[in-house]
């Protein structure tokens, strides 16, 4: 087959499947789905990335095909790839026209192409966390109709289509700079990493998605109303959560005790949604997604070195090991009223006074060293229940060595015995 005798240029930037749309209007043809199917490929084929038809288009263009592989959206089991950067389905956007409207102004004024191939379709336009135009520093905008299954992607149809609302969506748009955030995603792309490890070291949508939630949380609360969140919602979670999450394992440690401090003085169960918020509610609940499993250690991890989790609990999965308990935790595995614990802790100068304003489940203590404390003191008594059982005077109990009658060594200003083989009925002071 001859080549095309009507053809256009390839922009930079633009994608196959925008190029083959206005090669279509070029040539006389208002959806490229039936362009394609004239000249013998599959215009779906184009969207794909897929090389035979890559090929087929460059070949009708007279282009070189490398520069059709190199700005194509690859179609993989799993989703999309973009100059190698992983995608889904769903962080696209592509059923419905969404521009820069100053990009697309200045196509429209170009006197050397045809009218319908004037404007065209920028890569970057179809990924959801790029939010910003990076040449004219004005929010991107979205035309509000979705477009029908047979116009998805033709990017000069669907311009001819929604002509009519282009310029009032135009208004909505707003001058701003794009964010660090959107800088490092289109810097990313082009290849350019090392500014953010941990970032870089996890697929581009896990790191994106991460730090948008992150930030929802950090702009709207542990509650962000996420699912009505604006663009400009987004676009303002990005780059505080972008403050965060660059700053890698350190920067995100720092937060996550942030939300746990604050949740210090609060009652209730240490569970992920009531410190996390709807990071951890999305990430436990809303997907399952192995490529998410990174940052999940990274916030179990850190709850269990920082919070009296243990057996019993769950974050990401039930917790077999225990560094860390509670007052309340400790109670409840050893059998010692919580009141009663805490008495013997700031007795023993284990804790300050203090501590009098939290809440037992908010006190911190070391697992193992509270096991062997508990062993010491779980079964000591009262002077006055010593005093009982050995049926002597208070006085009595005060006589260390006296045979026959427990002894006793003061320590924090007061005094517990413990018993000793109940052949002897001694007691002695915990020490």
């Amino acid at each position: 087959m001859t080549q095309l005798t009507i053809r256009t240029r390839l922009h930079s930037g633009e994608t196959p499947a925008s190029f083959c749309s206005r090669l279509a209007a070029m040539n006389g043809r208002l959806e490229a789905r039936h362009f394609c199917a004239d000249l013998g490929f599959n215009f779906q084929d184009v969207v794909d990335g897929r090389d035979a038809a890559l090929s087929r288009l460059a070949y009708l263009a007279d282009i070189d095909v490398s520069s059709l592989r190199d700005s194509a959206i690859l179609k993989t089991a799993d989703g999309y790839q973009v100059d190698g950067q992983r995608m889904t389905r769903n962080l696209m956007i592509r059923n419905r026209l969404r521009f820069c409207p100053e990009c697309l102004a200045e196509d429209m004024r170009r006197q050397d192409e045809h009218p319908l191939a004037r404007a065209w379709g920028r890569r970057k336009w179809l990924i959801s966390f790029i939010r910003t135009c990076n040449v004219h520093n004005v929010s991107l905008v979205e035309c509000s109709v979705q477009q029908e299954p047979s116009m998805i992607h033709d990017f000069a149809a669907m311009v001819q289509v929604d002509r009519w609302e282009i310029p009032e969506a135009a208004k909505r748009s707003v001058v701003r700079e794009p964010s660090a955030f959107e800088h490092y995603l289109l810097d990313r792309i082009n290849g350019h990493v090392g500014a953010a490890p941990f970032l870089d070291a996890l697929p581009f949508y896990v790191a994106a998605r991460f730090t948008e939630l992150l930030g929802a949380v950090v702009t709207r609360g542990l509650k962000a109303p996420i699912r009505s969140f604006s663009g400009d919602d987004w676009w303002q979670a990005g780059a505080a959560g972008f403050s965060i999450t660059s700053c890698g394992e350190d920067g995100i440690r720092s937060w996550l005790s942030e939300k746990q401090a604050a949740f210090g003085g609060k009652t209730g169960d240490v569970g992920g949604r009531a410190l996390y918020g709807r990071l951890y509610e999305t990430l436990a609940h809303d997907s399952d997604d192995p490529a998410y499993d990174p940052v999940r250690k990274l916030i179990r991890e850190h709850a269990i070195d920082t919070l009296p989790l243990g057996p019993g609990d769950d974050l990401f999965g039930p917790i077999t090991d225990r560094r860390w308990h509670s007052v309340q935790s400790a109670s409840k595995e050893f059998g010692v009223h919580p009141k009663r614990l805490r008495k013997l802790l700031i007795e023993a100068d284990v804790l300050s006074k203090d501590t009098a304003t939290l809440a037992n489940a908010r006190i911190m203590l070391d697992a193992e060293e509270i096991a062997e404390f508990v062993a010491e003191v779980k079964d000591t008594v009262s002077a006055k229940e010593a005093q009982k059982t050995r049926k002597c005077t208070t006085g009595s109990l005060g006589y260390p060595g006296r045979p026959g009658l427990p002894c006793s060594s003061c320590q924090g200003g007061s005094r517990t015995w413990s018993p000793v083989p109940v052949s002897s009925r001694r007691y002695q002071r915990v020490s």
